[in-house]
């Protein structure tokens, strides 16, 4: 691995806690994955976390992983630096889902588990990743121990992952339709106000529970919402990703030259990520279509991900020759998409924290349309290859898109 600088992550522990000696970092996932679990378990949080690792083991520290299994990965394919503590089963797929706001905030046999592991690691600092279902149990196991903890990545809403929360009245009055979203069914009146009152009260405890920690929020934007929502300006260290792949990263030439020879000299629209709703893919298909009523020039859209939206890019790329669907890619495979790229998409309708696709794209100084919204406004300040579209529709994106191309 290519270290030429130490990550602001890096660096910030290293300010924070000169003396630390060894590190256990909770998330979702981490690699191994299978591969038909990988539109879900990596993501650009999952990536991020991936290099960390690198990063610490290239420094010579001591780490250990705790996450969660996918599926029916073997055990086999892990290292001993990895504790899977349980599996993955989407919510809304679960027969356990009606459970689902009581595990959010706290699973007792992910509790259990973490502090077993914890108990034997004895890290000095644990980092809170991507938790999802492992709730805030990892952090009461790490309290309990004595165990310094950083949240760097955690869900705000109790039910989505959004790049907002909502006050102590609005989940009262709101979270019960919500619920209603997230199940995919109707629910009665009284379940639908206990939510709002367990929600409530549940910002409270987490709220109080975040402020005995570390925060280290990835843009401006997160910084303002996490104060907003009352967590004190004193443990909040801003700390800006590090792009997971870049100009150091080996390629695969082969891979490039086949694609180089399927986009031959048209104007290339990439888009990585994964595939879903919130990411604005359904948003991408149509600026795509009016972009190309509009514009005479030939164009290619180049997308590399997956997720459940997966059939759909698959269906619209078979009737359309232009539009090539690579799948799921490695990070070899993936330097040579945004090298070709003329321009980068990010269509996400939902503010994300600090994109990592977008700092993907401008080590490789790669125009970016996105639009007005979370941690791309942070880095558009910085950065004048990002241009951010004011309003959230289809016609706009297009427009902005021919403007640029």
């Amino acid at each position: 691995m290519h270290m030429r600088l130490k990550s602001p992550f890096y660096e910030t522990l290293e300010y924070l806690f000169p003396r630390f000696k060894k590190i256990c970092i909770v998330t979702n996932c981490f690699p191994p994955c299978p591969k038909d679990a990988s539109s879900i378990a990596l993501g650009g949080i999952s990536k991020e976390y991936e290099r960390i690792v690198d990063e610490l083991r290239y420094f010579e520290n001591k780490f250990h992983i705790i996450s969660l299994y996918y599926k029916n990965i073997s055990k086999n394919q892990d290292s001993s630096d990895v504790s899977r503590i349980g599996v993955y089963r989407p919510y809304t797929v679960s027969r356990f889902k009606h459970l689902y706001p009581l595990l959010e905030f706290f699973n007792p046999l992910i509790f259990i588990r973490c502090l077993r592991v914890l108990t034997k690691q004895r890290p000095d600092l644990v980092i809170i990743g991507e938790t999802l279902q492992m709730s805030l149990s990892p952090i009461f196991a790490a309290k309990i121990l004595g165990i310094d903890v950083v949240i760097q990545h955690d869900w705000i809403c109790p039910l989505f992952s959004r790049g907002w929360a909502c006050d102590f009245v609005r989940r009262l009055k709101n979270c019960g339709e919500c619920l209603e979203v997230m199940m995919l069914s109707k629910q009665n009146k009284l379940v639908k106000i206990c939510f709002g009152i367990f929600s409530a009260i549940m910002f409270i405890i987490k709220r109080n529970i975040w402020n005995g920690c570390t925060v280290f929020p990835e843009s401006k934007y997160y910084e303002t919402l996490y104060i907003q929502w009352g967590i004190k300006p004193n443990i909040i260290y801003r700390v800006p990703a590090s792009p997971t792949v870049d100009k150091f990263t080996r390629y695969d030439l082969a891979f490039e030259e086949k694609l180089r020879k399927q986009v031959g000299s048209s104007k290339v629209l990439v888009y990585v990520g994964r595939l879903s709703q919130e990411k604005g893919v359904n948003m991408l298909f149509q600026s795509y279509k009016i972009l190309k009523g509009k514009n005479k020039k030939s164009i290619k859209l180049v997308i590399a991900g997956d997720g459940p939206l997966r059939d759909f890019v698959v269906g619209e790329s078979s009737v359309d020759t232009d539009i090539l669907y690579l799948g799921w890619l490695e990070k070899d495979k993936l330097r040579c998409v945004y090298s070709l790229a003329d321009i980068v998409l990010i269509p996400s309708i939902y503010p994300e924290a600090y994109p990592h696709v977008a700092l993907e794209a401008l080590a490789f100084n790669k125009k970016i349309v996105g639009f007005q919204m979370g941690g791309l406004i942070d880095i558009s300040k910085e950065n004048s290859k990002i241009i951010l579209v004011k309003n959230l529709n289809s016609e706009a994106y297009a427009d902005e898109i021919m403007n640029n191309i």
